[in-house]
């Protein structure tokens, strides 16, 4: 669908630019949400496909979106972005209203 034609560009985009305390604190929570974007469709994907490897592989790049956002979270100083419009009925965990280092571990551990 649209998302996975339209992610590479996005992440393009945002890794180009890089992740630092230079960064506007509203380019770098764009930064910081294009990851989680990537980070959950993998992880959706990995619920979607058939096949072991398949799912190992996209869990294995889920997870490896949560370390940039860790990353880039540190690299800008942002101690949380709030996203609270990902909050739904269907969705639980403290990391759908804010990324942070303690919802970026709960996210991890499940």
């Amino acid at each position: 669908g649209f998302v996975a034609s339209a992610l590479p560009s996005l992440l393009s985009f945002v890794e180009s630019k890089g992740a630092s305390t230079s960064l506007s604190e509203t380019f770098a929570k764009l930064h910081v949400r294009a990851y989680w974007l990537a980070s959950t469709f993998f992880l959706w994907y990995s619920r979607a496909t058939h096949g072991a490897p398949a799912v190992r592989e996209a869990e294995g790049e889920c997870l490896s979106f949560v370390e940039k956002i860790t990353k880039a979270m540190e690299d800008t100083g942002l101690e949380e972005v709030r996203t609270p419009h990902l909050e739904g009925t269907g969705r639980a965990g403290s990391y759908w209203e804010k990324l942070s280092p303690a919802s970026l571990s709960a996210f991890r551990t499940e």
